[in-house]
């Protein structure tokens, strides 16, 4: 999967530009029916953010000048797996 995000402000003023980014993520998954008491099992592993880009994911603004802005940075590259079964 890739995900895109344009650029983007941190404030109403468009003064802060957030620049432009891309994503990419691998999901593998394989699934077999009827083993011992299942009726099917399926063994999945996500990769996120394969090449590790570092990228502002969530911007904060409030509404007066006072508070700022907060910034948040994106999740790093990381693994996940995953079993699942039906009885």
């Amino acid at each position: 999967m890739l995900r895109y995000i344009g650029k983007r402000y941190g404030d109403s003023m468009h003064h802060e530009q957030i620049d432009a980014y891309s994503i990419v993520d691998v999901k593998v998954s394989y699934c077999n029916d009827k083993i011992y008491m299942f009726k099917n099992i399926t063994f999945s592993l996500e990769f996120d953010n394969i090449f590790n880009k570092k990228y502002v994911s969530v911007i904060n603004a409030s509404d007066d000048a006072v508070s700022g802005t907060s910034y948040y940075a994106g999740a790093p590259f990381s693994v996940k797996g995953s079993v699942s079964c039906t009885f």
